[in-house]
């Protein structure tokens, strides 16, 4: 059997070619990644949301036992309220959003005790969610 050498430019790839991959997977990479950030962004926020719902129906079950509402400090209190309002359980997620709960308070105006306002602020600035015990909120 006699192996023929190949001739040139029949074999491999050009420049042009591997230049003209390279543009169309930089394009789809423009426009995939904040489209997948904005993905994540969303799914976060309705994470944070859910969040205050489960605060809500916890500080329902707490006032019945207890006669008055939780309460923390400003801040990141997201330990806190899974140990004392959520019994132990990991049921704030505080990787991305800072959860705490301000009494006697709805929504920053005052009011006849007992009454929360509990809040989701992200970490990384912008407006917090919030939610208060009559269920008024702003998501």
């Amino acid at each position: 059997m006699i192996r023929h050498a190949p001739q040139p430019g029949t074999s491999g790839f050009t420049l042009i070619e591997l230049l003209i991959v390279v543009a169309i997977i930089g394009v789809l990479a423009a426009i995939g990644i904040p489209a997948y950030q904005g993905y994540l962004d969303n799914a976060r926020a309705a994470t944070a949301q859910n969040g205050l719902r489960s605060i809500h129906l916890a500080q329902k079950e707490y006032l019945s036992e207890n006669n008055a509402y939780y309460g923390t400090p400003a801040g990141n209190q997201t330990a806190p309220l899974n140990t004392n309002l959520f019994a132990g359980v990991q049921t704030l997620d505080g990787a991305f959003y800072d959860y705490y709960v301000t009494l006697n308070t709805l929504n920053g105006a005052a009011c006849t005790p007992p009454c929360y306002t509990a809040y989701a602020q992200k970490r990384s600035g912008g407006t917090p969610y919030w939610i208060t015990n009559l269920n008024t909120r702003n998501f």
